[in-house]
């Protein structure tokens, strides 16, 4: 689990073959899904460098291994924690054909940096592992606090990006043994234009030069996208992404989830007696109460109407419990005012914990439903399990 203080899994066992030990590195096995072979540099200096930064995790490329890494990892080594693994069907890491395609490697690496490091790492990539290391960095960006991408290709002083003068970007080639390219022509130095592709070694790089007026536009799609405009909730779509990540980590880690459903009560006679502009004010209203009290803990949403859903990560029920309370309670003693009329509702809660025996977000759900009714058949306004 990411933040966990340094410790190897239960599942870890000494390597067999320790090919690394002449560059002063410990082989091991981890179970992760499968044997997983990874090799830690300098072991035995962990509470020495415990201070000294984020571990490293290098990330061979295809057809490499651990090997590929022995020069360099002893060295960065003598200043953090900073380990290489074999991914799956490369190394000492043994995998079926299914098993080591990139996503499936991207899934490895996930586990290994949750469950070997235990904590944000600086991904060290070439080649196939570069861009593994970058689907790792865009899926989970909480685990990773730096991305170096490895290109042999590359001179040490290759070429340079730099405004000029007129309020543009020229690309200048430092003397690189291999040149530096722009849309496929060699040049010394040249004007970028917007969409350029700059060829430099292995790499291509895709020039694009954004203003604020641009970022604030990105910024607002995004917002559109996933964000409920009424109440300032993720919108059902990306709450269910949000969910499947937690549950696939509770899962992995067994780690404590709650699920949070939640309904006004009585909604529909405000609608019916004082118009669905005051029901609309009621759920915005809400709904921010809920994100207010969810924020810290979780992520929640409105789930259609007047209903909202959320889930408390790593937390237990118990406390979980106590974040529903405080929901029901403000809600109760809040009053909603618009053109001089004044409304009050309550609000319902079913709260469920994950156990192994549900397999599935969707059953999850299905037992806060259950406990969500529970609070309905009591009375209203409680909260059930």
């Amino acid at each position: 689990m990411i933040g966990a203080d340094y410790s190897l899994p239960a599942s870890t066992r000494p390597a067999t073959s320790q090919f690394a030990a002449p560059w002063g590195a410990r082989g091991y096995v981890t179970d992760l899904g499968g044997p997983v072979h990874w090799i830690e540099f300098n072991p035995g200096q962990e509470g020495d460098r415990a201070q000294q930064g984020a571990p490293i995790v290098f990330v061979h490329g295809l057809g490499g291994s651990h090997l590929n890494w022995c020069l360099i990892g002893p060295e960065l080594a003598a200043g953090r924690r900073a380990v290489a693994l074999d991914l799956r069907g490369f190394g000492m890491t043994p995998g079926s054909r299914a098993a080591t395609t990139v996503q499936a490697n991207a899934g490895l690496l996930d586990r290994f940096v949750r469950e070997v490091t235990g904590t944000p790492v600086i991904l060290v990539g070439n080649s196939m592992g570069g861009l593994i290391s970058v689907l790792q960095t865009a899926a989970q960006p909480d685990t990773v606090q730096g991305l170096v991408l490895v290109d042999p290709a590359v001179s040490g002083r290759h070429c340079s990006v730099e405004s000029d003068a007129a309020g543009g970007f020229q690309v200048h080639d430092l003397g690189s043994r291999n040149g530096t390219f722009v849309n496929g022509e060699k040049v010394a130095e040249r004007s970028l234009a917007e969409g350029d592709k700059i060829f430099v070694g292995e790499t291509v790089l895709r020039f694009s030069l954004h203003d604020a007026i641009e970022e604030r536009f990105h910024d607002r799609v995004d917002t559109l996208m996933n964000v409920d405009s009424l109440t300032g909730l993720l919108v059902k779509r990306a709450f269910d992404l949000e969910l499947a990540r937690a549950f696939e980590a509770a899962q992995r880690t067994g780690s404590s989830l709650c699920l949070v459903m939640m309904d006004l009560d009585g909604l529909k006679s405000i609608n019916d007696v004082r118009g669905h502009q005051m029901g609309s004010l009621c759920i915005g209203e809400v709904g921010k109460i809920i994100l207010q009290e969810i924020a810290p803990v979780g992520r929640a949403c409105r789930y259609g109407g007047d209903e909202f859903i959320a889930f408390v990560d790593s937390q237990g029920l118990a406390a979980t419990e106590e974040v529903a309370e405080r929901i029901r309670t403000r809600v109760a003693g809040c009053e909603f005012i618009r053109d001089g009329v004044h409304v009050s509702t309550t609000i319902s809660i079913g709260v469920a914990e994950w156990h192994p025996g549900l397999p599935t977000p969707d059953h999850l759900l299905q037992v806060a439903d259950e406990a969500l009714y529970r609070a309905k058949r009591a009375g209203r306004n409680q909260v059930s399990r």
